[in-house]
């Protein structure tokens, strides 16, 4: 799964058709739409568009690929409730507390865009990091990595088990060693029968001026 503010691939897409599968769910205030993104017939990926803070100017794009692409989406009340449907030929309604499919477990992979964090320096230095997430399941243990430039440089285990479920939390860290780069991107890791949400991402971080200077 890859997220990002700014889905570049979207406005890059060459496709044939000018119909896909989509659907506004009220209850997240998300918008999903299907997409054939290399036109061999089979539709692979889905894009997500969330309003909750649109308000706020910020719009986010999330791509999902698995079992939640769907040629097909309807929105169905279910005690009060408007809930998604997605499927082909049939339709499953998309539980936010699963974490396993008919007994096996399985677990998701967060991979963030490279960001380049807007900044006119070219070359940054990274100080902190944090993620702000919540927890879905009693325990919950994630393995992050960041990369520098398309290279793992740093990786972190985060243990929220004492934590409470359903409740934002935040976790920082500060880097030690390697921390210079022009772009810099997260990969999110749980594990298997343990749910988050994924919040908000931090970064604390000094620019540079020259290729051999500390920080301006």
């Amino acid at each position: 799964m890859l997220l990002s503010q700014k889905i570049a691939d979207l406005r890059g897409l060459k496709l044939d058709t000018v119909r896909f599968p989509a659907v506004y769910w009220p209850k997240k205030s998300q918008y999903w739409v299907s997409i054939d993104t290399d036109d061999d017939g089979v539709v692979d990926k889905t894009y997500v568009l969330d309003m909750k803070d649109s308000l706020k100017g910020i719009l986010k794009w999330t791509v999902f690929t698995g079992a939640v692409v769907g040629t097909a989406f309807a929105i169905v009340e279910v005690a009060g409730t408007n809930e998604l449907y997605i499927g082909s030929d049939d339709l499953y309604k998309l539980d936010e507390s699963k974490v396993n499919d008919a007994g096996v477990s399985f677990t998701t992979s967060i991979v963030t865009k490279e960001f380049d964090i807007n900044l006119a320096s070219n070359r940054k230095e990274l100080l902190r990091w944090g993620i702000e997430f919540v927890k879905r399941t009693a325990t919950l243990t994630l393995a992050v990595k960041i990369n520098f430039d398309g290279s793992t440089a740093h990786t972190k285990s985060i243990v929220a088990d004492a934590l409470s479920i359903d409740l934002t939390a935040f976790a920082r860290t500060m880097v030690t060693g390697r921390r210079r780069f022009k772009r810099i991107q997260l990969v999110i890791d749980n594990v298997g029968d343990e749910s988050f949400e994924l919040e908000s991402l931090y970064f604390e971080l000094t620019p540079l001026t020259i290729k051999k200077a500390r920080s301006i």
